[in-house]
Formats: structure tokens, C-alpha cells, sequence
């Protein structure tokens, strides 16, 4: 930063090629089409995925009927938020790959002590 002009010797370079409006235009985010991937090309991945977080954390972790509900929503396009799609995806992930916990007796025990625990194994 120069003189509070970010970026200073870029735009004075992009200043000889391009025009004002592009060199002294605001920085923007740059986002990713997943809502459209998780909702087309994705989608069969995402619905393995999930079914197979809702196998391990089913009624631990995670509420089936609500995940259910919101994935249906999402995919229908009545939502386009994806944060909780992919926390489930995680689960999904990490419990496939066997490398954090050899089982996941735990979650059951600190989910809710008030249901019947069970034994969760990846699969491998």
C-alpha cells in the first residue's frame, strides 16, 4: 500500500492497458457454483453423502426428518443456503475415511444419554 492506494504498482501497470473503471473498480468475491453442483452433477454424491451421515449420526447428531427436510428443500430450490449440506457431507466424509475415530460408539453416549446407544463403523 502506497499513499492508502492498495495494489498501488498493479494498477499503475493495468492503468496503461486497461480502462479507469476496470483498474479502480472495488474488489469482489469470487464464488463457486456449488449450490448448482450440489443440485445437478453433485447431486447423486451429495445424496450418498448424506444418507450415509444420517447412518452413523442418525438420531445423535443429526435430526433424519429435519436433514431430510432441508435437503429436499434445497434441491427443490426453495433454499439456497449449503452451509448445513456440507457440514453433513463432512460427517459423510470423515466417517468414511476411518482415519479420525476407529469407531463411533462416543457420539452416541454424548449425544443424547437418553436414547439407546449404538455402534457406528465406518465402512471401508
Amino acid at each position: 500500500m502506497a499513499g492508502g492506494v492498495r495494489k498501488k504498482l498493479l494498477r499503475e501497470i493495468a492503468g496503461k492497458i486497461l480502462p479507469a473503471s476496470v483498474v479502480e473498480a472495488p474488489k469482489r468475491p469470487v464464488q463457486t457454483p456449488q449450490r448448482e453442483w450440489l443440485r445437478g452433477s453433485l447431486r447423486d454424491w451429495a445424496d450418498d453423502s448424506i444418507a450415509l451421515a444420517l447412518k452413523d449420526f442418525g438420531g445423535v447428531w443429526l435430526d433424519e426428518r429435519e436433514v431430510k427436510r432441508e435437503w429436499e428443500s434445497f434441491c427443490a430450490g426453495a433454499s439456497d443456503n449449503s452451509f448445513y449440506i456440507w457440514q453433513w457431507i463432512s460427517l459423510a466424509l470423515s466417517a468414511r475415511s476411518g482415519k479420525n475415530y476407529e469407531k463411533y460408539e462416543y457420539a452416541a453416549r454424548i449425544g443424547d444419554s437418553g436414547r439407546k446407544s449404538r455402534q457406528a463403523v465406518p465402512a471401508r
